[in-house]
């Protein structure tokens, strides 16, 4: 991840376009002189050159542009054509051909689907070449990517260019930085954003509320959370089972365990029934209070519930059994999964080797972890 990460800076810090704060617009490569030949059609399929770009090479007799496209094919190569791209003439001023994409939404189609982040930003760049409008879907693609990776701190550097473009907000660049920020931010960071809205003159929705209860919650502010949730009513909307477990998420991670009981009478007040990962943050907030009994309370609770339990409940009460360092209770654990007709994965594997560990038994340890390497290579 970090060798990725270093090669798309250095791919980002090259280009003149993403390395130039002054300029609040980006900057266009000028095209040489067209001094040399059209491209023939045998050079074209050589390339192989989709059949809108042949009919706009062959109508536009611009080897500039040619040399344009080929420098993108180059950075593309590594890439198979998912769909064609639509490009064709559009316009011809003064003896002055150009070549434009025949649709910007079919740029960022194919933008969406490059599977390698690096190429992404290439791409982006052989946009940005060929003079294509800044758009704010772009920039929500371009984010999207790199949250999908957790990229963070790219995810920052595109919306620092969102911001030299000058472009207005909406509520997928809302969502997009509150995601960058609950992710390589701090809590204080996210409060400021937050506050930052009314005079980005953006309507915030239910989702968008989740969003920054959900960042809140995993910076461990509770009291972001709390604006964040009361703002939902403020604004006429009424609290889903996500914001009550995000909201409740955000005081687990800080161990206010009275507040957690409290908002989930709330909740149960408001006719929503405790999901997974409501359980799963009241065991999250009685294991960092070391109180271990409740955590294994609130699994059977949960297991008795009509709600479909995941492993990671599982996880968090083999947790709880290598702080006691209790191998008898894992085995319980572990036979409780199997009766719920749950599979051990590579997060349980982990745990049940930190329960061994943690009480010191090292050689049935070392053979549980040769067990596992062969169920989880």
């Amino acid at each position: 991840s970090s060798s990725s990460s270093s090669s798309l800076s250095t791919t980002i810090s090259s280009s003149s376009s993403w390395s130039s704060p002054s300029s609040a617009r980006f900057s266009s490569t000028p095209l040489p002189s067209p001094s040399l030949s059209p491209l023939k059609t045998k050079a074209m399929v050589r390339l192989r050159v989709p059949r809108a770009f042949h009919r706009a090479f062959s109508t536009s007799q611009t080897p500039a542009v040619a040399n344009l496209v080929r420098r993108a094919h180059q950075a593309l190569n590594a890439i198979p054509p998912l769909e064609p791209l639509a490009m064709e003439v559009l316009e011809k001023k003064r003896k002055k051909k150009a070549v434009f994409f025949k649709s910007l939404s079919a740029c960022q189609r194919r933008l969406a689907t490059i599977p390698d982040l690096d190429h992404t930003f290439k791409f982006y760049q052989m946009m940005v070449e060929l003079k294509m409008p800044t758009s704010r879907k772009s920039y929500v693609i371009l984010m999207d990517r790199c949250l999908a990776q957790r990229e963070g701190h790219l995810a920052r550097m595109v919306y620092h260019r969102f911001l030299l473009d000058d472009l207005p907000h909406n509520r997928d660049i809302v969502e997009r930085v509150a995601r960058t920020i609950s992710i390589t931010g701090t809590a204080n960071e996210l409060i400021e954003f937050y506050d930052s809205i009314p005079r980005l003159k953006v309507d915030l929705g239910l989702s968008t509320l989740n969003i920054f209860l959900s960042g809140f919650a995993k910076l461990e502010s509770p009291h972001g959370a709390v604006r964040a949730f009361n703002a939902i009513s403020q604004r006429g909307y009424y609290p889903d089972l996500q914001s009550y477990n995000h909201l409740i998420a955000s005081h687990a991670a800080v161990g206010d365990a009275q507040t957690c009981q409290r908002l989930l009478q709330q909740m149960v007040t408001a006719k929503f029934a405790p999901s997974g990962n409501t359980y799963a943050s009241l065991m999250k907030c009685y294991h960092q209070l070391e109180r271990y009994d409740n955590v294994f309370e609130i699994l059977s609770v949960a297991r008795s519930s009509e709600i479909k339990l995941t492993p990671h409940i599982y996880s968090l009460a083999l947790k709880s059994c290598a702080s006691m360092k209790d191998i008898a209770k894992a085995e319980e654990v572990l036979a409780m999964l199997k009766e719920d007709g749950l599979r051990i994965n590579p997060i349980i594997a982990q745990a049940h080797f930190n329960v061994l560990i943690a009480a010191n038994q090292l050689r049935p340890a070392m053979d549980l972890l040769a067990h596992y390497k062969q169920q989880f290579p």
